[in-house]
């Protein structure tokens, strides 16, 4: 394929996932994801509370110190506390429901999935196929948070960032097929992440395309995190704690039309590669 058919299958790929995602059976795994999300910035907005406080209150302390548990301060910290937590859901829970979408997705395109083994088996073959995705992002956002207390000109402050943000992209462009690879195709954890080369060679250019239109709406929430913990908006700090779980709701809905994206684009341009001549 050349490179205007490819970024019109990224394309593809969204408009068809966009209009597969309102059948339950394609949305309803990622609820959990959903739940989860909602009560983790829930119990962060309200740590304080005597309900929550014996449990939140000391593992907030031994994260970020005291100032997380006074107001506005832990507002103002919140959307950084909700991604630390993000993480382990990212890495166990999020996989899971990515595969169970992408069998869904395939069923919905026409195309059967392999046969499944047993529930333990796939969840560890997900989680692990997704490892790599996931810790290149956490090695990026903690080195953006440690230069954050380093003495660095202007130019370097600004493009670190940027590089880091770069480098993910990448790195989640190169990994945007292994749950396909191992929900639809049956391969092994291993197996899914030996195959990234030649998934990315194949469909590098609608995993990027895929990529960057799912990030665009999420690019004002640090701005408006930002407006809203600081209290710009009729002086109510509180708000940040909707943003939040606006962004949240939002960022979990595209996780939904990425998965689908993802298996349209590995069944119509990767799957093909790996049937013998």
């Amino acid at each position: 394929m050349n490179l205007v058919e490819l970024l019109a299958l990224g394309a593809l790929g969204l408009g068809r996932a966009a209009r597969e995602a309102w059948r339950p059976a394609c949305w309803r795994p990622w609820l959990p994801v959903l739940v989860i999300r909602l009560l983790v910035v829930l119990a962060l907005g309200f740590a304080a509370h005597p309900a929550l406080a014996w449990f939140m209150a000391p593992l907030l302390r031994a994260v970020s110190g005291d100032a997380a548990l006074r107001f506005p301060a832990g507002l103002q910290r919140l959307a950084l506390l909700a991604a630390h937590a993000d993480v382990l859901v990212a890495a166990l829970v999020v996989p899971v429901a990515a595969g169970l979408a992408s069998r869904r997705f395939a069923a919905a395109f026409g195309s059967p999935a392999a046969a499944p083994r047993s529930a333990a088996g796939r969840t560890l073959a997900l989680v692990v196929a997704s490892l790599p995705a996931v810790l290149v992002s956490v090695a990026a956002q903690l080195a953006v948070e440690r230069l954050a207390g380093v003495r660095l000109s202007a130019i370097s402050r600004l493009m670190l960032p940027q590089l880091a943000a770069l480098v993910v992209l990448m790195t989640q462009a190169a990994c945007f097929y292994v749950v396909a690879e191992v929900a639809v195709g049956g391969a092994s954890g291993p197996g899914a992440i030996a195959a990234i080369p030649r998934a990315f060679g194949h469909g590098a250019v609608p995993a990027l395309v895929a990529l960057v239109v799912l990030s665009l709406p999420l690019v004002p929430f640090p701005r408006i995190e930002t407006a809203a913990s600081g209290g710009r908006w009729l002086a109510m700090p509180e708000l940040a704690l909707l943003v939040e779980l606006a962004r949240v709701c939002l960022s979990t809905a595209l996780a939904v039309l990425g998965c689908g994206a993802a298996t349209l684009v590995w069944l119509g341009v990767i799957a093909p590669q790996e049937e013998p001549s």
